[in-house]
């Protein structure tokens, strides 16, 4: 290939068309601080930032609903969450799934939209809309641009007040939940979750699931009859927040609600819980055969307390040490330093039964003995062989404290936890005194929670595995092993001899 060279005066003349430089000052730049020798070790955490937990205001429409506003400005966004009191928990014997699938359909049609047109509707406003139900209540809830906040309401409304339960949609919907069904029955996790509820409930509230035979009973006219009987003002709270007003809301949801009207019945349904027997020596491991599977799940726990009660709060750090971090303690054991588990974690939940606490892992199936003995242990050490430390506690306090004020950058958790306060009966300062509650736990009021709430003759312990290979690590832990299956039941003891046994 040839180059070709510009002449000299071309380029000079060239050079001189070119835009001119044009000097620009340049701001001193702020001296860097020294990064500290690691020598020094951690940094110290820095210290936590004032938060302003944005107030509630209330009202009540002519028909008894109550509806509670939390503001939010920032962004031209609104939320609405209805909740209800009745949730699966009411489902009748016989049609369990009732209440969920209720829910599901009043998405599926309402007014004169079917499922799509319902759908493009909000597409077109940039707004959501979601129905759902769970053991303990329902809601209904939509989200979107201020703007669109009339439409948006219209289309809630008609969702909640005029579901058509169209049939030709819960034969589609009853299919997916069968195969949903089918699919989770070979989910290691949902079975050992499954089982564990089925232990410590029975027949009732958690223990309680929906069946390929539960959902051919259900008809569209059964899921008209509970929308009717329960969704009503009086079984319910309006949750409202973000670009939003109570001056402003109460006129247009009076407009669109003011013919909800209540039923004036009881809205509580009592919850039954099964009381474990006393224990008379060691807790039983209930064990859930699934031949060939690479891992197994582990999950241990029980409940311990309530969250209203002093001891709540002190439970959570002591949890937060010995399985709620990621380098607690049952996690740095199982998964730094032996390798067994991809990650092991401890955790306190809530529900209309009480507080519970649950550790779980799934771990390499020739490890599962051994896997849960270490868990065990884990769960013990704090009242024995390895006490709690004041860095521990301190460590899980700032996890949660420094982290907290981020959860309320979505109006829709502050409205989550008015809900919960409400459904629960939680103190009604229980956002705002949050952090006082944990600041005010000590090393020894930790301690001395987990000695008195956590019994590990009284854990519930469940194990999900290839049976020919983890029972004899099982045995070895000198526990009775009681066989189910995915869904619970127990299953009849195998005759003597035939045991399964190791694989070679």
């Amino acid at each position: 290939m040839t180059a070709y060279k510009l002449p000299a005066v071309l380029l000079l003349a060239l050079a001189a068309c070119g835009p001119k430089v044009v000097p620009v000052a340049v701001a001193p730049v702020a001296p860097v601080a020294p990064v500290p020798p690691r020598a020094d070790g951690v940094p110290a955490p820095l210290p936590a930032r004032t938060f302003a937990i944005p107030k509630t205001t209330q009202a009540t429409l002519s028909n008894g609903l109550t509806v509670v506003v939390a503001e939010n400005h920032e962004v031209p966004l609104a939320w609405v969450r209805l909740a209800f009191r009745t949730g699966s928990l009411g489902d009748p014997a016989g049609k369990e799934g009732l209440a969920a699938v209720t829910l599901d359909m009043m998405n599926e049609g309402a007014g004169e939209y079917d499922a799509i047109g319902l759908s493009n509707a909000l597409m077109r406003l940039g707004s959501d809309l979601g129905t759902g139900a769970g053991d303990d209540g329902a809601t209904v809830s939509a989200s979107g641009l201020t703007a669109n906040l009339d439409a948006t309401l219209d289309l809630f409304s008609t969702v909640l007040l005029d579901p058509t339960f169209p049939q030709t949609e819960w034969d589609l919907l009853k299919k997916q939940r069968i195969a949903d069904l089918d699919k989770k029955r070979k989910d290691p996790e949902w079975i050992a979750s499954r089982v564990f509820d089925r232990v410590i409930f029975q027949d009732t509230y958690r223990g309680r699931a929906a069946t390929k035979a539960s959902y051919d009973a259900l008809t569209p006219a059964a899921m008209r009859a509970w929308w009717a009987a329960n969704l009503t003002p009086d079984r319910a709270v309006l949750f409202a927040g973000g670009d939003v007003s109570l001056e402003t809301l109460v006129p247009k949801l009076e407009a669109r609600l003011k013919a909800w009207k209540p039923s004036g019945a009881p809205a509580s349904t009592p919850v039954e819980v099964a009381a474990p027997a006393a224990p008379t020596g060691p807790a039983p491991i209930h064990f859930v055969d699934r031949p060939g599977a690479a891992q197994s799940m582990i999950r241990v726990g029980g409940y311990l307390s309530t969250p209203e009660s002093a001891e709540w709060f002190p439970l959570l750090l002591a949890n937060q040490a010995v399985g709620g971090l990621f380098t607690a303690r049952i996690n740095m054991n199982l998964r730094e330093d032996k390798g067994w588990t991809y990650g092991a974690r401890s955790g306190l939940g809530y529900d209309l039964a009480g507080g519970r606490f649950v550790a779980s892992a799934g771990v390499r199936t020739d490890v599962t003995g051994p896997a849960l003995g270490e868990i065990l242990a884990e769960i013990s050490a704090p009242t024995g062989a390895r006490p709690l430390t004041a860095a521990e506690i301190d460590d899980g306090r700032a996890s949660i404290v420094q982290s907290y004020p981020l959860r309320f950058e979505s109006p829709d958790y502050l409205l989550g936890q008015a809900e919960a306060v409400w459904r629960y009966g939680l103190p009604a300062d229980w956002v705002e005194g949050y952090v006082s509650r944990l600041d005010a736990v000590s090393l020894d009021g930790a301690t001395a929670a987990w000695k008195d709430k956590v019994d590990p003759a009284r854990l519930v312990i469940v194990v999900v595995g290839d049976g020919a290979t983890v029972r004899e690590g099982l045995a070895a832990l000198g526990r009775p092993i009681i066989e189910h299956d995915a869904e619970g039941s127990v299953l009849p003891k195998k005759p003597e001899g035939k045991a399964l046994k190791k694989k070679e």
